[in-house]
């Protein structure tokens, strides 16, 4: 708070009020099993290929507002903040800025979850532990904030995102889980979250490369949590290793034949 003042001492109120403003992007991680033929664990969970080192500059202006209530999660599951909403569109005015050399090698993050987690058929939190809504815990991501090149200004530092497809590039930035697969077709389970690891074929184990999202912004002092969703049908992930398919779903085209008469015959019946 540039040029801020002891408050008179006659004044109600003599506390000096001090706002911080976040400089980074808070990012979290939850898991769902729509598909009730597989059974999943994830152990761990990374966001790889971004930038962890750059030049920030302060902004200019004053940053005495405190902003409360960000609509910017994408996570549907979350709980609704009390206090001042944000101002109108979400931006929250005189942030600072980053810049970064594009020649300095990219990072990742992961977070190692202290035991595999059971995906559930219903939102299952991987990094979002926070204790009584708050904002933080040890596996909870604060990263330099993420621009889409076309948009200007652009609200943090631009880098290119995996397609999806092969092996990712080391300048590709992805999220990337490590997961262990059931198949559990064998068993009479009908709900995800149920195996029989003596019955039950493991379908995959390893780290499976995930494509971001195309319209990725990630903005300064905002909160994203994404869900990944195990389904019947989509794009299953990929071995970060080899560039093959993890889950590779299979679309069945039925045709029918159409009944064709056969032959006649009478039959006589017998009397009784």
């Amino acid at each position: 708070v540039k040029g801020a003042t002891k408050p008179a001492a006659d004044a109600v109120d003599k506390t000096q009020k001090i706002n911080f403003r976040h400089a980074l992007s808070q990012i979290e991680f939850k898991a769902k099993n729509e598909n009730s033929k597989i059974y999943v664990e994830i152990s761990s969970v990374s966001v790889m290929n971004v930038y962890n080192k750059g030049t920030f500059t302060f902004p200019t202006e004053s940053t005495k507002d405190n902003y409360e209530g960000s609509e910017a999660s994408v996570d549907p599951d979350s709980k609704p903040h009390t206090g001042p909403a944000t101002p109108a569109g979400g931006v929250i005015a005189n942030q600072g800025k980053w810049d970064v050399n594009t020649t300095t090698p990219k990072g990742s993050y992961t977070a190692t979850l202290g035991s595999p987690v059971v995906v559930k058929s219903t939102s299952t939190s991987l990094t979002v532990t926070d204790p009584a809504d708050q904002e933080w815990n040890s596996n909870t991501m604060y990263l330099m904030p993420y621009g889409k090149k076309a948009i200007a200004p652009t609200p943090g530092v631009y880098i290119p995102i995996w397609d999806g497809t092969g092996k990712p590039a080391a300048d590709k930035a992805y999220f990337q889980i490590n997961a262990k697969i059931w198949n559990v077709a064998a068993t009479t389970d009908a709900t995800p979250g149920d195996v029989v690891t003596t019955k039950d074929v493991v379908l995959y184990d390893g780290e499976i490369a995930v494509k971001m999202p195309d319209n990725t912004v990630w903005e300064q002092g905002k909160r994203y949590v994404y869900t990944f969703k195990f389904i019947e049908k989509g794009n299953g992930g990929t071995n970060p290793g080899t560039g093959d398919p993890v889950l590779t779903p299979i679309t069945l085209e039925v045709t029918v034949d159409d009944f064709v008469d056969g032959t006649g015959a009478v039959i006589p019946m017998s009397k009784p």
